[in-house]
């Protein structure tokens, strides 16, 4: 699973070109807001990056069915745990299903991802990949929220 701040519109597509192209990384699956998954112009680009609906509002037993899918089966899905882009300001309090992917498979490699983005450039930095089991024993969503929120934005150097 790989967790990421969120910045911009085009941050999975960034995230997928800094993996080499036979990489057990590839290919990375996310899911988007619903109302990007049902426009006709984008839908075909959706579909052919094995990307998703959110299911916005439906629960998280509907949202995380396919991301427990990919990550069961071997998969690699990209997560932003604060389920919206941000670019200055507080930093947003994250959602709950990173932390709950987490906890449902403790010894899964998470690849934290801070993006930093100005006019000029886009810097990604990648942090050592970790196992929830290696770092917590906490089955609180949001303690695990908040620690994997912290990997990610302790790599904002």
């Amino acid at each position: 699973m790989i967790i990421s701040n969120h910045q911009g519109f085009f941050d999975p597509l960034i995230i997928g070109t800094v993996f080499p192209f036979f990489s057990n990384y590839l290919p990375i699956t996310f899911m988007v807001d619903d109302k990007y998954y049902k426009n006709i112009f984008l839908k075909p680009f959706f579909l052919l990056t094995q990307t998703f609906p959110s299911y916005y509002g439906q629960g998280l037993d509907v949202s995380l069915r396919e991301p427990r899918k990919i990550l069961r089966n071997g998969g690699v899905f990209l997560i932003f745990p604060t389920g919206e882009r941000h670019t200055y300001g507080p930093r947003p309090r994250p959602k709950r299903g990173a932390a709950v992917l987490a906890i449902e498979m403790p010894d899964i490699n998470i690849v934290p991802i801070y993006i930093s983005t100005n006019k000029k450039k886009t810097t990604l930095n990648i942090g050592k990949s970790f196992k929830l089991s290696g770092i917590t024993n906490s089955q609180d969503i949001e303690t695990v929220s908040q620690l994997l929120a912290e990997k990610i934005y302790e790599l904002d150097v």
